[in-house]
């Protein structure tokens, strides 16, 4: 309790004092070898925001994040908020580990590129089997997505910037040294 005299005036309030670390002092990362992704987690609080270091961002509280580059030291950095005036930063310094390569991958037939930070690409695996491009075509024959650029392996679910309709696409992966992947694959958001 806080009491404050002023003359003959006298007022008193109860304040709440927040202590103890908050959410980005409680960064973690683990990468999973069974899928090539790191795995990310903060503390609670209110709002995320996640920097990977290679332009990518996140908005949730425990993304996973696909690396493309292995060796390599990456700067993550976490902006929490667990209520005004508390926010909260913290960088993490990330070496990447070296990339497992698999003849034969697992395609998933469905993704949800609706901003949760789950499931919302597809082709991030493709760089892992020594595939280099990937296209994706409407039920029209339209080419809604191509990428050679292994940067850039993963389609986010636009056509010109603009979120395509849920539905049924067709995809060619395409490399060097390995069979075509051909099929379909399911937008759901």
């Amino acid at each position: 309790m806080v009491q404050i005299t002023n003359g003959p005036c006298i007022d008193a309030d109860t304040i709440t004092v927040l202590v103890g670390s908050y959410a980005a002092s409680a960064i973690e990362a683990n990468y999973n070898k069974r899928t090539g992704y790191y795995e990310f987690a903060s503390a609670p609080a209110i709002n995320y925001t996640w920097d990977f270091g290679d332009g990518f961002t996140s908005n949730v509280q425990n993304p996973l994040h696909l690396y493309t580059v292995a060796g390599a030291t990456y700067t993550v950095e976490l902006v929490t908020n667990i209520g005004y005036p508390c926010a909260d930063t913290a960088q993490y310094s990330l070496v990447t580990q070296e990339m497992i390569y698999s003849s034969s991958p697992v395609v998933p037939n469905i993704f949800t590129p609706n901003g949760d930070g789950v499931n919302d690409f597809f082709g991030e695996f493709a760089y892992l089997c020594d595939y280099d491009e990937i296209v994706v075509y409407d039920r029209w024959g339209i080419r809604v997505f191509e990428s050679n650029n292994i940067q850039i392996m993963r389609w986010d679910g636009k056509f010109k910037g603009n979120e395509v309709v849920q539905g049924v696409y067709y995809y060619i992966i395409k490399g060097d040294k390995v069979p075509d992947l051909t099929g379909h694959i399911t937008i759901s958001r």
